[in-house]
């Protein structure tokens, strides 16, 4: 039995009325209580999550017949335990993991979205500017000549082409 038993699993061999003939000090030779150990005997094999008397929650693993070699299983039955919290761990870890990559991701797409937003807004305030100086001074200087898209490039022509009227309807 000692053979099986793993760092952070608890190997419990049971007797027919529940009495703990192996395993962790603080259960043997003491009678189990809990739902997995009343259905060691009736079950074939089962998993489960349960409180143990400890007051930690355990995933159960139950093994009805225990059986070596030739030898008759004695009605014994097999519980393995490990501690929920500890088998868990690494869920946790990895849920942590995606919401910490899922977070540095929407950082960089939001600065990724500030600087596409500023690309456009730099021509746009540009002409926004150009505008209202020739509202204010037709004879201001021309709009700049925007380049970096189609839309923002037309209204650069319309602006210069509009101030090139309002210029000659000024002058005698």
């Amino acid at each position: 039995m000692a053979a099986l038993q793993a760092p952070g699993i608890d190997v419990l061999l049971l007797s027919r009325d529940r009495t703990v003939l192996f395993g962790p000090a603080d259960v043997v030779n003491k009678q189990l209580s809990v739902g997995s150990s009343f259905a060691a005997s009736r079950v074939t094999r089962a998993f489960s999550s349960e409180r143990w008397s400890d007051g930690k929650d355990y995933f159960t693993v139950i093994v009805p017949t225990v059986g070596f070699t030739d030898l008759p299983s004695f009605g014994w039955s097999l519980l393995v335990r490990q501690n929920a919290d500890d088998a868990m761990a690494s869920i946790r870890e990895l849920i942590r993991t995606f919401w910490f990559i899922l977070g540095a991701g929407a950082v960089v797409a939001l600065v990724l979205l500030l600087c596409a937003a500023q690309w456009l807004m730099i021509p746009l305030r540009r002409l926004s500017e150009s505008a209202e100086a020739i509202v204010v001074d037709p004879g201001s200087h021309p709009p700049h000549q925007e380049t970096r898209f189609e839309e923002a490039a037309r209204l650069s022509d319309a602006l210069a082409h509009m101030q090139s009227k309002l210029l000659g309807r000024f002058q005698p």
